[in-house]
Parts: C-alpha cells; structure tokens; sequence
C-alpha cells in the first residue's frame, strides 16, 4: 500500500478538514491509485508584491546624531583641560537621562576614567576631604576615622610608605562604595554615594551558581591567583589571569 500522509490544521469553522470536521488536527491516508477520493486542498495565504527592478540596492547613509557629537566633544574638552571635577559631575548628570546605548557606553567609560584618576591622586572632589595629621595619628587610625583603607590613602596620596608626619596634609576619601552585580550582564556596577563611580565585566559562576543577595566585602584579596576551568593556578600578573 503506497499512500501520501496529511496532516493540517484548520482554526476557523469556515475551513473544513480533511475528515470534515472544523478546528481540528486532521489526518488521511489516500490511496495514490484512487485519485478520485483525495478532496481538494486550498491554501491561503498572504500575497506580498515585490516589484521587479533593475536597479541597484541604495546605499543608506549612516547618520549620527549631532547632540550625540556635542556630548563627545564637550566632555573631550573637559578632560583635555584637566578639568576632572566638572568633567565628572557633567558626566553624572549625563548618566541620570535617557541617553542612546552607545552614548551611554562612552558616558560611563569617559566617567569611570576621571573617577579612577580623581580618587588614585590627590585631587581634590566633592567626597574627599583635607586632614592635617594630629599627634598620636597613623594611617590605620585616620583609616578607621573615615571608613576607609589605608591603601586607599596611601594611593590617593602617592605615599610610598606608611610613615605621616606630624602637620601632613592628607586628602582623605570619605564617600561610600557599593557594588551591584549583574548575573545576566556578568558585570558589576559600583558606586559612590550612591553616583556611579565604574562599571567592569565580572566572573559571576559557572552555571549561574553564584547565589542572589546583599553582602559584606570584610576581606579584600591583593593581588589574587585563578584557577582555571581545567584546575591549573595562574598566578596575579599573568596574562591569563582575568581577575
């Protein structure tokens, strides 16, 4: 027995199938030799026109929008001049409005740059303030005082030791950090007060086994080894090394 297998399915009432009955999966089994008995099939559908033509495709241009110019260029200007601290509240003020992805891409990387540069010397900005060493201080002291670290003033100082002097002037950082991380981005914002201060890509776990929650940084790890996949350490420093 040779035969040809249907199968439709019909989801109005005004179409019947192929055992005549509506909105249904039907099925039939014809006979090749008995064509008398295959009912007819019609088959409906949208009918586009496409008009033939000879002519080649048109090359679109590429616009960029001339506000999206003007923000480059201002911020570019800012940063050439040196002029870090409205360079950065330019770019906060940015990052608060709807911007075009790309845009906002630029923003925060352009940001996150003068943040690093701002806080890792002793410029002066908004959350750093200025402290004369006192009798009796240490780095350690003046540390805990403004819930910091010391090697965060020793960096934003360029100190090379942590020997202070009685009358040294210190810019000391008092904002807040904090970080969110992104498990669908595998990247982590992290804040200052509450302004974004940086964002950078991130190991979130094999499997998405990293858990979801708020936590604590109580230890922070200098200059850390990885593991890789197969078990084999890369030490800090190495190229292969993405932490």
């Amino acid at each position: 027995l040779v035969g040809v297998l249907v199968v439709r399915w019909h989801k109005n009432a005004d179409k019947v199938s192929l055992e005549g009955k509506p909105g249904r999966w039907s099925c039939a089994l014809f006979k090749r030799h008995n064509k008398a008995v295959q009912p007819s099939v019609v088959v409906r559908k949208p009918v586009v026109s496409v008009p033939e033509t000879n002519k080649p495709p048109v090359a679109i241009p590429v616009t960029t929008n001339s506000s999206d110019n003007s923000i480059v260029a201002e911020l570019d200007d800012l940063e050439k001049g040196k002029a870090l601290v409205p360079a950065r509240k330019r770019c906060l003020e940015l990052l608060r409005q709807p911007l075009a992805a790309n845009i906002r891409e630029e923003v925060e990387k352009r940001a996150g740059r003068i943040n690093i540069e701002l806080v890792m010397t002793p410029a002066a900005m908004p959350e750093k303030q200025e402290y004369v060493v006192q009798p009796g201080d240490s780095l350690e002291k003046i540390a805990k005082k403004f819930g910091t670290t010391v090697d965060l003033i020793q960096k934003s100082n360029l100190l090379s030791s942590h020997v202070i002097k009685l009358g040294d002037r210190l810019m000391v950082l008092s904002g807040k950090f904090a970080i969110r991380v992104s498990k669908g981005r595998n990247d982590m914002v992290v804040t200052l007060n509450d302004d974004f201060f940086l964002r950078c890509g991130v190991g979130t776990g094999k499997f998405g086994k990293t858990p979801v929650g708020s936590f604590v940084i109580n230890d922070k790890i200098k200059e850390p080894v990885w593991w890789r996949p197969d078990g084999k350490e890369i030490p800090y420093g190495n190229p292969e090394n993405i932490l």
